[in-house]
């Protein structure tokens, strides 16, 4: 249960940590563009 629950853990992560290098990109090109 724990090794699934790790899993899922990790899967978030990676989620949350794309999520966030998307948004920083799209804020550094709009501060580019203006």
């Amino acid at each position: 249960m724990s090794n699934f629950y790790f899993k899922d853990l990790s899967m978030t992560f990676s989620f949350l940590r794309k999520v966030v290098m998307v948004l920083a990109y799209a804020g550094l090109t709009y501060s580019e563009a203006r």
